[in-house]
């Protein structure tokens, strides 16, 4: 872990850090941590990985979870969700990572920024008994605004456990991972908007369905509700055209999102080929 420890102290940005790592060691109080006496098991509020939450603008989410028990390392992969045809840049972010077993010191770190959206922030001198890790957020702000900063938080059986795991000078590597997840998003992408499609589609079954049973009443009414039931057949038909339109829209993305995997196998592709 030297090597490690060497970096974070020839980083001029430490200065920053430190101002930074002040404010945020204010938001630990509702850090709550409740260590069940004699089993040593830890209840707090935990996140998923893959699980979305929001900072600042945008929301992110942790990809990958990596402990190497014999060295101290952790890589914590972060993922930011980055809207289709959004314009603006994403801002950068700062990282800080603490466990539970310390909640007063900071874990040296390092940050490998493989994209605009894809960052892999490795942790040092992190002990075999910790219970759980708490990884803070923020976006980069200049030093006159306060920074949007969110805590997620991991119990040590969320991390995949390698004793061969080391931090790799290959960035294709990384950029390989960054791929593969937005690939896997994008798929699950494309499954929600067919499942968003089908209930479109089964919507429109309904009111139509509806709009029959209207017209065959109709012949038993009297003029006024005849025009009542006219008046709710026309907003059934609005209602109709608008979700067929959403379905014609949602299919369009999908093509998209399907081209969107081709060129990302295709550059993944390319990067194993730079191997």
């Amino acid at each position: 872990m030297s090597e490690l420890k060497m970096k974070f102290q020839e980083n001029p940005r430490y200065l920053y850090y430190g101002i930074l790592l002040a404010y945020l060691v204010s938001l630990l109080t509702i850090f709550t941590l409740r260590v069940t006496a004699g089993s040593g098991e830890v209840n707090v509020e935990t996140n998923e990985i893959g699980q979305y939450v929001g900072v600042g603008r945008h929301d992110l989410a942790v990809s990958d979870l990596i402990y190497n028990p014999d060295t101290g390392i952790v890589e914590v992969d972060v993922y930011i969700k980055k809207e289709p045809g959004a314009i603006e840049d994403l801002p950068a972010y700062e990282f800080a990572g603490l466990v539970f077993t310390d909640t007063s010191t900071y874990l040296p770190q390092e940050v490998i920024q493989v994209s605009e959206n894809y960052y892999v922030v490795f942790f040092g001198e992190v002990p075999k008994d910790f219970q759980a890790l708490s990884l803070t957020v923020a976006e980069m702000k200049d030093e006159a605004s306060s920074s949007n900063a969110t805590k997620l938080r991991y119990l040590q059986e969320d991390f995949k456990v390698d004793p061969t795991y080391e931090i790799t000078e290959d960035t294709v590597h990384y950029e390989e991972k960054a791929i593969a997840f937005e690939i896997l998003e994008t798929e699950n992408q494309i499954e929600a908007n067919r499942e968003e499609r089908s209930v479109l589609k089964e919507k429109i079954s309904d009111y139509e369905e509806k709009i029959k049973e209207n017209e065959a009443e109709k012949k038993y009414l009297l003029s006024e509700e005849q025009a009542t039931i006219d008046n709710t057949n026309e907003k059934l038909m609005n209602e109709i055209v608008k979700m067929e339109q959403d379905i014609a829209d949602l299919g369009k993305q999908n093509n998209l999102l399907k081209e969107k995997i081709t060129l990302a196998e295709q550059k993944k592709a390319a990067l194993k080929k730079t191997d």
